[in-house]
């Protein structure tokens, strides 16, 4: 998308998607499923659910020591112990095929990229030659991870380790010192930034600069990428506001946030183009839009106040959080029809969040339990 006349079409689509707002409806989906800790632990939290209804976390053992989890398709937890020399690990994330990565932790807090296969083993992701240090970000489903490494005086460079784990740096453009890394599509795609700047590297390594919109006043920041190398973020305008853009292959932005509000972003992207995020009036009021693959756009309805985005899925499900003047914030998600539903409580009167959503509509969060700590909760939408 390179705008001209496909930026009008874009804006009189956002005006009939706001106008065709679905009504608000509110029913609940199964579950929910507690999952048991590890043996002897007594919390655990989960960061991720991949289609397999394999979940990723993590929680103490016995011991008290804090230890990466991870649960298999029946909802058993297997432990993902640290390298070896470091007392802490905590996974961030999981691909299909149910490999994690996430971080060991020294007691000084220094950290070294890992990942964990099936058979549960710690594997450390080598270093940059002159960074004493690394982490991860996210990683594809062929097994590609990104991360930075870094040093405490303050130097980093976004890196990316292949699926044998053969580490390589992803360089901004010349004169460029320190870059970022925020995510990596199926077809190899990084989207990055270096200070206010957005970046992509394709999969050999290449790097183009993303645009920001026209007379910016400030930056622009991708956020999300598809399996097809779209990205997606904001940009700031003339105006000192922010608006939704998508980049095409070229690094060329494309304003999709036209009357959505004074300030807009998308913060996911599936592989069919549906993006959604938010968007706000600059009060610090927000409430989550989706926009369709050909820039429709539609404000999702709310419990009578605000909407957060947390998650969307390959069906276009979005999942989040929504409240009014007499409710607080309230764990939510809006089908592919647009209807709100709102999550039901594992316990009445007790804190719980929602943190991931896969594409059969399986939600994982955790939630306080009377009389224990946190458990791991899975809800079945469908």
């Amino acid at each position: 998308m390179t705008g001209g006349k496909r930026g009008t079409l874009v804006l009189l689509a956002a005006v009939a998607g706001l106008l065709a707002a679905p009504v608000v409806a509110v029913a609940e989906p199964g579950g929910p499923v507690l999952l048991d800790n590890l043996p002897g632990g007594s919390y655990a939290v989960a960061v991720a659910i991949n289609n397999q209804g394999m979940v990723l976390g993590s929680g103490d053992n016995a011991a008290r020591d804090l230890h990466g989890i991870r649960w298999d398709g029946q909802g058993r937890p297997g432990e993902l112990s640290p390298l070896p020399g470091y007392p802490v690990s905590q996974p961030i994330a999981m691909n299909e095929q149910g490999v994690a990565i996430g971080n060991s932790y020294e007691k000084q807090f220094y950290r070294k990229a890992t990942r964990w296969g099936l058979d549960g083993t710690p594997v450390e992701l080598p270093g940059l030659p002159g960074y004493a240090n690394s982490e991860v970000f996210a990683i594809n489903d062929s097994g590609v991870v990104v991360g930075r490494a870094y040093n405490y005086s303050g130097g980093y460079v976004a890196v990316r380790w292949d699926a044998l784990g053969r580490v390589s740096a992803l360089n901004g453009p010349r004169g460029t010192e320190r870059t970022m890394a925020g995510g990596i599509g199926n077809d190899g795609t990084v989207f990055g930034w270096t200070d206010d700047t957005p970046l992509r590297w394709s999969a050999d390594g290449a790097v183009t600069v993303l645009e920001r919109l026209p007379d910016a006043f400030r930056g622009a920041g991708a956020r999300a990428v598809n399996g097809s190398g779209v990205v997606a973020g904001s940009s700031s305008t003339a105006a000192n506001t922010s608006s939704a853009v998508r980049w095409d292959s070229a690094g060329k932005a494309t304003d999709i946030g036209a009357g959505v509000g004074k300030f807009s972003g998308v913060e996911g992207i599936n592989d069919a183009g549906v993006m959604a995020g938010e968007a706000g009036a600059g009060d610090g009021k927000t409430h989550v839009v989706r926009w369709s693959a050909d820039g429709q756009v539609t404000r999702l309805p709310t419990l009578g106040g605000t909407s957060r985005f947390t998650d969307l899925n390959a069906e276009g499900m979005v999942l989040g959080q929504s409240d009014s003047a007499q409710l607080p914030s309230r764990q939510v998600y809006w089908t592919e029809a647009g209807q709100l539903v709102e999550v039901p409580r594992p316990f009445a009167d007790e804190f719980f969040s929602t943190n991931d959503l896969n594409d059969r509509g399986d939600i994982v969060g955790s939630s306080l339990v009377p009389d224990q700590y946190l458990r791991v909760v899975v809800w079945h939408t469908r």
